[in-house]
């Protein structure tokens, strides 16, 4: 007998939603999501990406004595990912790998006219070892003149408890099981020390950023995710690079844990 379970935590995207046919992941993308789904396949973005490994593959299955939803375009089956994982039990270097593994997403997905709709740790995961992004819808087709919608997401998410975590103390990463959406720019600007402005990087993406947004706000234009600032496409690839090299900025190397000395302080004797 064929068991059909529906992730509850899928319910936020309106172009498909995940479930599970006898323990295997599977996907639907609706028809509101067919021209993106379209253009990933047939500008090759997909195939270079999961050959890099940066993307999870999949493989688009038909699924007899199931009915599905008439908005539903295609299913698709991902790899199974044997262990799931959070963005705050990582450690520092491992969220900073993992924000320039979206970073180098995006720049690929700007050379084939698409970008990330979507810039979260929590679309990544580690498999066999190594970083994979995950979410297969969050990809859409560049717009010209257009924001990058996911950009304060991005500086939320990755850029704002990696600058706290290297200003302010190695636990802020922990902030992100409260703030799952991403620390606030204008509380990361706050709890920044002054210091922080020295680093341009960080003056423009997170406190100038900050202004911009709270700005916005007031005049009670819609900035849920992004800044207002519209840019063409190689303005788009001068942000990405620019935030890159903010990332790889920031040192964290330095981080310690309870467990960094453990071989050389413990309590053991050297027989044992």
């Amino acid at each position: 007998m064929t068991k059909i379970k529906i992730d509850p935590a899928s319910f936020k995207d309106p172009d498909g939603s995940v479930f599970y046919v006898d323990g295997q992941p599977h996907r639907t993308i609706n028809k509101s999501y067919k021209s993106n789904y379209q253009h990933l396949k047939k500008s090759g973005l997909y195939q270079i990406l999961v050959q890099n490994g940066y993307l999870i593959e999949h493989k688009e299955v038909k699924l007899k004595k199931i009915k599905l939803d008439a908005e539903v375009y295609k299913i698709i089956k991902p790899i199974k990912i044997p262990f799931i994982s959070y963005p705050y039990e990582w450690s520092p270097s491992m969220l900073k790998d993992a924000a320039l593994l979206t970073l180098n997403i995006q720049k690929l997905a700007l050379e084939h006219d698409m970008v990330l709709k979507d810039a979260t740790p929590f679309n990544i995961q580690w498999l066999n070892g190594e970083l994979i992004f995950i979410d297969t819808l969050s990809f859409e087709t560049l717009e010209e003149g257009s924001a990058w919608s996911a950009y304060r997401q991005f500086c939320e998410t990755f850029l704002a408890p990696l600058a706290l975590t290297v200003y302010k103390d190695d636990n802020f990463i922990l902030q992100l099981k409260l703030y799952i959406n991403g620390i606030p720019l204008d509380l990361c600007k706050k709890l920044l020390p002054k210091r922080s402005l020295l680093n341009k990087g960080l003056l423009l993406h997170l406190h100038l950023h900050s202004m911009s947004h709270r700005k916005t706000a007031q005049k009670h234009v819609d900035a849920s995710k992004n800044s207002p600032l519209k840019m063409n496409k190689q303005k788009l690839i001068a942000l990405n690079e620019n935030l890159i090299s903010t990332i790889k900025s920031l040192s964290v190397d330095n981080y310690q844990s309870e467990w960094s000395d453990y071989y050389s302080s413990n309590n053991y004797s050297s027989n044992a």
